[in-house]
């Protein structure tokens, strides 16, 4: 029985992150790419794609998270 709910557990734990995962298809990416993270920035998830952020920024890793960060080019 405990075995049994444990899998139970584990399998809706799965089951949450498979339907919060973004999709990348049908998302729009933004032009330009994202600076090189410097070292480690907070592990809040401050955007979900580039169509999430004002225009000329891009959503990018900071680290640990993800947040609104100026697109470079070039």
């Amino acid at each position: 029985m405990k075995a049994k709910l444990l899998l139970l557990f584990f399998l809706m734990g799965l089951l949450t992150i498979c339907v919060e995962l973004p999709s990348a298809a049908g998302q729009k990416v933004r032009p330009g790419r994202c600076p090189r993270p410097t070292g480690f920035g907070t592990c809040d998830e401050r955007c979900r794609s580039d169509a999430s952020c004002p225009r000329g920024q891009k959503c990018c890793s900071n680290g640990c998270g993800h947040a609104c960060t100026r697109a470079i080019f070039g």
